[in-house]
């Protein structure tokens, strides 16, 4: 039953080791974080977890493959990378590209994406701005962009997906029009 339980506490440990790097802290930081460093620790003190953490992956292929034999060869720790550090640098590539004072501009006007602006029922029109307030923090931002609804016509004032004006910006629900 040991040998059943590996890949599982394998994947723990895999788990929590991506916590404390992305995070930069230890895992006692998290919630719940004596039980989450307990764990680690009883984990870690067991020699068939430890092994298969290290080779996970270097065996006959599969997913949850452990290989005995050549467990942790030239600082091989058996954790598949790409995706984590693919998120990582996916974070890093929209912040990086994040303009001050949301979407847009530093001067209050909503600009939607270039993607957005191209759908054939989305129009700007400049001369109907109209003011959105946010509920939460009382941020103040302008839009001209509008969804004209195919059929009915009907225009809907756009407004930003993920809040506005930097990381910590309420979510779209949050912008109404003033």
């Amino acid at each position: 039953s040991g040998s059943r339980s590996a890949p599982a506490m394998a994947h723990i440990l895999r788990l929590i080791e991506r916590f404390e790097l992305r995070h930069g802290a230890c895992v006692g930081s998290a919630r719940s974080g004596r039980q989450w460093a307990k764990l680690k620790e009883a984990i870690s003190a067991v020699p068939a977890a430890a092994s298969s953490y290290f080779a996970v992956g270097s065996g006959s292929g599969s997913v949850g493959s452990v290989d005995t034999a050549g467990s942790a060869q030239a600082g091989h720790t058996g954790i598949k990378k790409t995706n984590y550090h693919t998120s990582l640098s996916r974070k890093a590539n929209r912040a990086k590209n994040a303009q001050p004072g949301g979407t847009g501009g530093g001067d209050g006007e909503y600009k939607p994406s270039e993607r957005t602006r191209r759908l054939p029922t989305v129009e700007h029109c400049p001369s109907r701005p109209k003011l959105l307030q946010c509920s939460v923090c009382s941020h103040a931002l302008r839009s001209s962009w509008y969804f004209v609804h195919p059929v009915t016509g009907r225009r809907t004032v756009l407004t930003p997906r993920n809040g506005h004006a930097g990381r910590r910006t309420p979510t779209r629900r949050a912008l109404r029009e003033a």
